[in-house]
C-alpha cells in the first residue's frame, strides 16, 4: 500500500520565490526575456518550487517543457535541451545538431517562435556537460527581447571550487535580466507546518524538534525521515538510513528493479529497464508497480524516473560492486543489440553504451564505444563530451592490448587527440597537461621532430593558460630542435609559433626573422595553411613597426592563402589579424566590412564558437572608433552570446569594456577588466598595456585623476609602447590629461599646485609622445594617423597647463584632425576643450556657442552620455545654453551644411570662395597656416572635389552674392 503522506504533497515557506518566478514570467510575457537560476542544497525543495511554479504557469496556457541532465556524467550532449525540444514536439536528429552554431539558432528560434510565451525549464544543471552549458549562455543572451523564461535548478553544494557551472553562474548572474534564487532551510515553524500537512493532523513538539534537528530545514529530508518510519519511534540518523528503511518494505522483485533503475540513471525507457532488471513480464509489473506506488519511481510517457535523485543514489550506494557490474553489462548488450531509437541519436547511445561498458568492465567493448561517442561528438561540434570520452579510452588503454594500439590509434596519438579536445572545451590546463604527459615518452634526441611538434603544442596551450614561462621554453626548445633540420610543414608551423608568440611580446625583428623562415619552408613544403599564419605574425610585426603597407599586404596575402586552403584556423586568424590593424591604420569602415566577412565564412567552417565571435570583436573596435557606441555594444553582447572559448571571451571583454567606458557604464567595465586572466593582464604580453589603457580611462571616468597617472605610468613604462601601435601615444595623452585634471581640482579647492612642476610632467609626457612617433620615422616607418593623433591630443592636453590658457589652436587642429580621421568621441571632446580655451582667451561666447553645441550634439548621437553632461554641465557654467542651435554668425551659419562642414569649414569656405591663399585665410581667422590647410583639405573631401579650383566654383555656386 502507498504511504498516506504522499497522497497530497505540500510546499510551505516559499511565497517569496514564488513571486519572484511570478514577475519573471510577468515580464516575460511583456517580450523581456529572463533566466532565473534556482540554487540550494540537495532536497531544499527546488523542483518542488518550480512544479509549482510551472503548474501555475500551465494553468495560463503557458508551455512548460522541462528538461533533466543526467545525473553523475557529464558526457551526454544536450540532454536537457533534447527533453525539453520533445516537449515542443521538435525532437532533433543527429544530423541537425551536427553544426553546433547552426543547432544553438534553432534551439532558440524554437523557444522563441511557440506564439505564446515558454518557460524552459533544466532540472540539476550541476551534471550539465559542457555542450548543455554552452547552449544555456548563449539562450540567456539571445532571448533578452523574447518571450522566453529560462528558469534552471541547480545544487549549490555540488558547486565546489573549479566546478564550471559555477563558473557559467558567475557569468551568466552579472547580467541584469538574471534572477538568482538560493532557497534557505526552512525555520522550525515551517517545517512543523510542513509535517502537520503531510499528516493531516497536529503533531508533538518533539517530533517537530527531531525533524528539524536531524534534517536541519531540508524539506525534502524532512519528508524523507518522516515517510520512513509513518512519524513515529526513534528515526534514523540520515537520510540515506530514512531510505534504506524504505528500500527495506519493498518485496525482493522491487528491490531487484530498483538496482536496476540505480545503475541505468534518473530515468529509463520501459524496454531497457526490462532488459536489465531480467524478470518475467509479470514479474516486473507487479514490482514496477510496487515501486511507483511507494513513489520511489514516477511512471513517464515510454518508462520511469526516480522520484528524487537522492534516492537513485542511495539505491546506487546499495548495488554490491559484482552486481553493479553484471548491471552495466545487461545495458551494454541491451543499447548495443537496438541501437540508437527514433527518438534517441546518435552521440546519446554511444555515450551511454561506452558508460555501461566500462562500468561491466568490458575495457575493450568500452574503448571502442567512447572511440565511436567521441568521434560522433566532434561531428557533433561538441568538444566538451568528445573530451569526456577521450579521456574514457585513456582509462580504458593500459587494460587492451594491440598493435600499434588500440581503436586503430596509438598512445601518442590518444594523448594528442585528448588534449585538442580538451582544449576545444576551454580547458587548456588539461590540454598542456596531456601535452606534456606525452612529452615524457619521446626521446628528443631520438625523435626531434615529434618532440618539437608536441613542444609547440605545449607553448600554445600554455600560451592560452597564461602560464607564459612555460610557453616560451617551449617554444624556445622547438625551435632548437628544429634548427638545423630540412624544410618540412612541422618545422614551419614551430617556426611560425615562434614567430607568433615573439611578436605577442613585442620582440618584433626576432619575430621577423622567425616569420621569414617559416614561410620559406612553408613555400617549399606547399603547407599553404601555416604559410598563411607565418604571413599574418610577419605582416603584424611589421605593421608595429609602422610599415603599414607593407603589413597590409602581407595580411591580404595571407588572407588569400586561407580561402585558397579552406584551413578553419587560418582563415580565421588571417582576417583577426587584418581587421585589428585595419582599425589602427585609420580605416574603420574598411574593417568593419571584413570583419563581417570573416565572421561568417569562419561561422561557416565551424568555429561558431571561437574565432568567428572574437572577428566580431574586432568589428566592435571598429564601430567604437565610429561613434556607434550602441551598436557596438549590441554586437559585443551577441558575440559573447555565441562564444565558449574563455581565451576568446576575454578578447571580446576587453573591447567591450572600452564601450562601457564611453557610455559611462562603468561598474560593467570594472567587472569585466576584474575579471581578466592572467595572460592579458601580464606585463609581458602585449595585450596587457592596451587592458591598462582602458583601466586608467577608468579611472578618468571617475575622478580618480592619481589612479589614471599610475597606470598610465606603469604601461609607458612596458617596451610594448615603443611598436608602432598608438598605445605609447594614447597612454601619454592619458597621463597628460590627468595631470591637468589634478591641477584643476586643486584650484577649485583653494589649494595652490606648483605650476612650474605640474607643467614639467605634463610636458614630460607629451614629449614622450613626440619622441615615440619619431621613433617610428627612425625606423623607417610612417606613424598611422592614431599615432600622430594621440601625439597632437598630449600636446593640446599640455596647453591646458600654461599660463596664458589652454591653446585654441592645438585644440583646433586636434579637431580638424578627428573629423578627417572618423573619429566623432574624440571630436567632441576636442570640440569642447577648444570652445573652453576660446572663452579663457576672453572670445565671445557666440564663437564658442555653435561648438559646444556641436559637441553635445554628437556626444548625445553617439551614446557617450558622460561626455555629453561634462559638455552641457561646461556649457551651463559658460551660460550658453544648448537647446537650439547658436551659430557664431547667424546670417552665415548655414553655408555648406548640407556638405556636411562645420562652423569653421564654412568660414573658411567663404574665405576660399573669395581666392585666399592658406596663408591669407590663416591670418584672417587667425589660426596657423598648418591648420588652415587641414580645414581646406576636408573642404575639399566633403565636397567631392580634387582642387581649389573646383571647390571655390562651387563655393560661389552655395554663397552666390552672400560673399562678405
Amino acid at each position: 500500500m502507498p504511504n498516506p503522506l504522499y497522497s497530497s504533497p505540500v510546499m510551505v515557506g516559499r511565497s517569496v520565490e514564488l513571486a519572484v518566478l511570478d514577475a519573471a514570467l510577468h515580464r516575460a510575457d511583456g517580450g523581456e526575456g529572463r533566466l532565473v537560476v534556482v540554487e540550494g542544497d540537495a532536497g531544499i525543495g527546488k523542483t518542488r518550487l518550480v512544479d509549482s511554479f510551472a503548474r501555475s504557469a500551465a494553468e495560463r496556457g503557458v508551455r512548460v517543457p522541462v528538461g533533466y541532465c543526467p545525473p553523475l556524467v557529464d558526457d551526454v550532449p544536450y540532454a536537457p535541451i533534447l527533453d525539453i525540444l520533445r516537449g515542443l514536439d521538435a525532437s532533433p536528429t543527429s544530423a541537425r545538431i551536427r553544426d553546433r552554431g547552426r543547432f544553438f539558432r534553432k534551439v532558440a528560434d524554437l523557444l522563441s517562435g511557440q506564439g505564446t510565451t515558454t518557460v524552459a525549464v533544466v532540472e540539476d544543471l550541476h551534471w550539465a556537460d559542457g555542450s548543455t552549458r554552452d547552449l544555456l549562455a548563449f539562450l540567456s543572451r539571445v532571448l533578452r527581447k523574447d518571450s522566453v523564461l529560462l528558469v534552471v535548478t541547480v545544487r549549490g553544494d555540488e558547486l565546489v571550487p573549479g566546478h564550471p557551472v559555477g563558473a557559467l553562474l558567475a557569468e551568466l548572474t552579472r547580467d541584469r535580466q538574471v534572477d538568482r534564487l538560493r532557497l534557505l532551510p526552512l525555520t522550525r515553524a515551517e517545517v512543523e507546518r510542513q509535517v502537520c500537512e503531510l499528516l493531516r493532523e497536529r503533531v508533538s513538539a518533539s517530533l517537530v524538534d527531531d525533524l528539524f534537528g536531524r534534517a536541519e530545514g531540508n524539506p525534502f529530508f524532512t519528508e524523507e525521515l518522516l515517510a520512513a518510519d509513518g512519524g513515529t519511534g526513534r528515526l534514523p540518523a540520515t537520510v540515506s538510513d530514512a531510505l534504506h528503511a524504505r528500500f527495506a518494505r519493498l518485496g525482493p522483485a522491487a528491490g531487484q528493479v530498483l538496482r536496476a533503475a540505480s545503475v541505468i540513471g534518473r530515468s529509463s525507457d520501459h524496454l531497457l529497464l526490462a532488459a536489465v532488471a531480467h524478470l518475467p513480464d509479470d514479474v516486473l509489473e507487479e514490482a514496477l508497480r510496487e515501486a511507483v506506488d511507494h513513489f520511489l519511481l514516477v511512471s513517464t510517457s515510454d518508462g520511469y524516473r526516480f522520484r528524487h535523485q537522492l534516492a537513485q543514489e542511495a539505491v546506487l550506494r546499495t548495488v554490491l560492486a559484482g552486481e553493479r557490474a553484471r548491471l552495466h553489462g545487461r545495458a551494454a548488450r541491451a543499447l548495443q543489440d537496438r541501437g540508437p531509437s527514433p527518438a534517441d541519436v546518435a552521440p546519446a547511445h554511444a555515450t551511454e553504451l561506452a558508460r555501461h561498458w566500462e562500468g561491466a568492465g568490458e575495457s575493450a567493448q568500452a574503448l571502442a564505444a567512447a572511440r565511436r561517442a567521441a568521434d560522433l561528438a566532434v561531428g557533433a561540434s561538441s568538444p566538451a563530451a568528445a573530451h569526456v570520452q577521450f579521456e574514457r579510452m585513456l582509462r580504458m588503454w593500459p587494460h587492451v592490448p594491440g598493435t600499434p594500439g588500440p581503436a586503430g590509434m596509438t598512445r601518442h596519438q590518444l594523448l594528442l587527440k585528448t588534449a585538442e579536445s580538451a582544449a576545444g572545451a576551454g580547458n587548456n590546463p588539461r590540454a598542456l597537461a596531456l601535452v606534456s604527459e606525452a612529452l615524457l615518452e619521446v626521446d628528443r634526441t631520438a625523435e626531434p621532430a615529434r618532440a618539437a611538434v608536441l613542444l609547440e603544442r605545449q607553448g600554445c596551450y600554455a600560451l592560452t593558460s597564461a602560464d607564459q614561462k612555460t610557453s616560451r621554453t617551449a617554444y624556445e626548445e622547438a625551435a632548437r630542435l628544429v634548427a638545423g633540420a630540412p624544410a618540412s610543414p612541422e618545422r614551419a608551423r614551430v617556426l611560425e609559433s615562434m614567430a607568433q608568440g615573439l611578436m605577442l611580446r613585442s620582440y618584433d625583428e626576432a619575430a621577423i626573422g622567425y616569420a621569414k623562415q617559416a614561410i620559406s619552408d612553408a613555400r617549399e613544403t606547399g603547407a599553404t595553411p601555416i604559410l598563411s599564419l607565418a604571413l599574418c605574425s610577419l605582416g603584424s610585426s611589421l605593421f608595429k613597426l609602422g610599415r603599414l603597407e607593407e603589413s597590409l599586404d602581407r595580411l591580404g596575402e595571407a588572407v588569400t592563402l586561407a580561402l585558397e586552403a579552406n584551413e578553419p584556423s587560418a582563415v580565421a586568424r588571417s582576417y583577426w589579424s587584418l581587421c585589428e590593424n585595419l582599425v589602427s591604420v585609420g580605416q574603420p569602415q574598411l574593417a568593419l566590412r571584413r570583419a563581417g566577412e570573416g565572421a561568417r565564412l569562419t561561422r561557416d567552417l565551424g568555429l561558431t564558437g571561437t574565432f568567428a565571435p572574437a572577428i566580431e570583436g574586432c568589428a566592435v573596435r571598429a564601430l567604437v572608433r565610429l561613434g556607434r557606441l550602441r551598436e557596438a555594444s549590441d554586437v559585443a553582447e551577441r558575440a559573447l552570446g555565441e562564444v565558449v572559448e574563455r581565451f576568446f571571451c576575454q578578447q571580446i571583454e576587453i573591447q567591450l569594456a572600452g564601450v562601457e567606458i564611453r557610455r559611462g557604464r562603468l561598474v560593467a567595465a570594472k567587472e569585466l577588466l576584474g575579471g581578466l586572466d592572467a595572460i592579458f593582464t601580464t606585463e609581458e604580453m602585449l595585450w596587457s598595456v592596451g587592458v591598462l589603457g582602458h583601466r586608467a580611462e577608468l579611472a578618468l571616468a571617475g575622478g580618480d585623476w592619481a589612479d589614471a597617472l599610475a597606470l598610465a605610468e606603469r604601461g609607458l613604462g612596458s617596451r610594448h609602447t615603443s611598436g608602432h601601435e598608438s598605445l605609447g601615444p594614447r597612454l601619454c595623452a592619458i597621463a597628460v590629461r590627468a595631470v591637468a585634471e589634478m591641477v584643476e581640482e586643486d584650484r577649485c579647492h583653494g589649494r595652490r599646485p606648483d605650476p612650474a612642476a605640474t607643467s614639467a610632467k605634463a610636458r614630460r609626457f607629451a614629449d614622450l609622445a613626440d619622441s615615440l612617433v619619431a621613433q617610428v620615422r627612425a625606423r623607417g616607418g610612417r606613424p598611422s594617423p592614431d599615432h600622430l593623433g594621440y601625439a597632437l591630443l598630449a600636446r593640446a592636453e599640455c596647453s591646458r597647463l600654461d599660463v596664458s590658457g589652454p591653446d585654441p589652436d592645438l585644440w583646433e587642429r586636434f579637431s580638424a584632425d578627428r573629423d578627417r580621421e572618423l573619429d566623432p568621441y574624440l571630436s567632441a571632446y576636442a570640440r569642447r576643450r577648444l570652445a573652453e580655451a576660446l572663452l579663457m582667451s576672453r572670445t565671445p561666447r557666440a564663437t564658442a556657442a555653435p561648438l559646444l553645441y556641436e559637441a553635445h550634439r554628437s556626444a548625445r548621437e553617439i551614446g557617450a552620455e558622460p561626455l555629453a553632461r561634462d559638455i552641457g554641465d561646461f556649457a551651463g557654467r559658460a551660460g550658453i545654453a544648448l537647446d537650439r542651435p547658436v551659430p557664431a554668425d547667424p546670417g552665415r551659419a548655414s553655408v555648406g551644411a548640407g556638405f556636411g562642414l562645420t562652423d569653421r569649414q564654412s568660414e573658411v569656405l567663404r574665405l576660399l570662395a573669395r581666392g585666399l591663399t592658406n596663408g591669407e585665410i590663416a591670418r584672417e581667422l587667425f589660426i596657423s597656416v598648418k591648420t588652415a590647410s587641414v580645414h581646406v583639405s576636408a573642404i575639399l573631401r566633403k565636397l567631392g572635389v580634387t582642387s581649389r579650383i573646383q571647390a571655390s566654383t562651387m563655393a560661389n555656386g552655395i554663397l552666390g552674392d552672400d560673399r562678405d
